[in-house]
């Protein structure tokens, strides 16, 4: 997997292109310190649950290997997790690179209300597959503002009301995470 980082609003000045990239981006706050310093080779990790599928490489074998992404998650979250932790069971080395992936910068919203329902049903499937609870700051953020109880070592997840149109504008920020 390659490094990510994520640009600023402001874009980055066009004559000056790959040290502009650097200096208009900032590292993603848990995943760059994975990578291995340029030149050196791809660091293996057992780190599966950092694993993010905005840029990555794999062998067609160990695609096969993994099985793909498993369909049973829908809509958003869960996915990545699954895949990189179906990967470790099945012998996979997962390994992070010195190359650099670039996110354009756009507002999030935080916590993600507009992926709520989809989180939520993730999350479950997630739970059942693998017995312990993927998106753990979602889920207690959402817990803590009142929309599901939940707790780390629950065994399901409550929902006791969906995020309105006016949470979802309230929760937006412009930060690149």
């Amino acid at each position: 997997m390659a490094q990510p980082r994520y640009l600023s609003e402001a874009g980055f000045p066009m004559d000056d292109c790959d040290a502009g990239l650097m200096r208009a981006s900032i590292p993603h706050h848990a995943r760059t310190m994975l990578a291995p310093a340029n030149g050196e080779p791809p660091a293996a990790t057992e780190k599966y649950e950092l694993f993010w599928s905005l840029g990555f490489a794999v062998a067609a074998d160990d695609f096969t290997l993994i099985g793909g992404f498993d369909e049973s998650f829908t809509g958003y979250g869960g996915e990545d997790t699954d895949f990189s932790f179906t990967a470790r069971e099945r012998g996979v080395i997962l390994s992070f690179s010195a190359a650099t992936m670039f996110h354009q910068h756009h507002g999030v919203t935080s916590p993600p209300l507009q992926h709520f329902t989809d989180i939520v049903a993730n999350s479950l499937v997630f739970h059942h597959k693998w017995g312990l609870w993927p998106m753990t700051g979602w889920l207690s953020a959402f817990a803590a503002a009142g929309y599901i109880g939940w707790t780390a070592d629950a065994e399901g997840i409550d929902v006791l009301k969906h995020p309105t149109d006016d949470d979802v504008a309230a929760a937006r920020v412009n930060a690149p995470y």
